[in-house]
């Protein structure tokens, strides 16, 4: 088995690792499995910390957020994809994170050559753009009006969510890049 870090710090609270099965009599080279490990962490946070000269600090709050954070992750993958109706990942194996305790994992299928990693801000296509809007209107769709076994797997238990990725955005990340994209249509509201 061989395994490296392909998050390259773009992990923001996570190392991806994709894990190669390589065996012993292969018929051909090209038998070979590869995998993905997702491991929750505050490292690359604390690397880009160091690397911008930042002075974020992670206390217990923080750190237990990202905990949140992950839970979130696995809440979605084990009760909501596969109700959405929308492209998913298959999800083979999620641990919950307890740091200092044990390390949490998410053991999911390899995507390499059917996607990219963006950055914060990416350049899309307009038809890009049409095909997450419809993915996305879709998602919202069978969300809000689902009915009420539905509603439960999700209504009011992340809600703090997006509140505390804008405000480690607005911590940790320039803004400029978005605005230089956006030209003259000003600032977003939350930033």
């Amino acid at each position: 088995v061989d395994a490296y870090d392909i998050s390259k710090g773009k992990g923001f609270c996570s190392s991806i690792l994709r894990c190669t099965v390589l065996f012993v009599d292969p018929v051909t080279e090209s038998d070979t499995y590869t995998t993905i490990l997702k491991i929750p962490g505050i490292e690359n946070l604390e690397d880009l910390n160091t690397d911008e000269g930042t002075a974020y600090t992670f206390d217990d709050t923080k750190i237990k957020g990202f905990v949140f954070r992950h839970q979130t992750e696995i809440d979605f993958y084990s009760n909501l994809a596969s109700t959405l109706e929308i492209p998913s990942l298959k999800v083979f194996k999620m641990l919950p994170w307890a740091p200092g305790e044990y390390e949490g994992v998410i053991h999911m299928e390899d995507m390499t050559g059917k996607g990219i990693t963006t950055g914060f801000y990416p350049v899309l296509s307009m038809g890009q753009i049409k095909e997450y809007v419809r993915y996305y209107v879709r998602m919202h769709r069978i969300s809000l009006t689902g009915d009420e076994s539905h509603q439960k797997l999700w209504k009011g238990k992340h809600d703090e969510n997006h509140q505390f990725i804008a405000s480690l955005a607005t911590q940790m990340f320039e803004d400029e890049e978005f605005l230089d994209i956006c030209k003259d249509r000003g600032r977003l509201s939350f930033l």
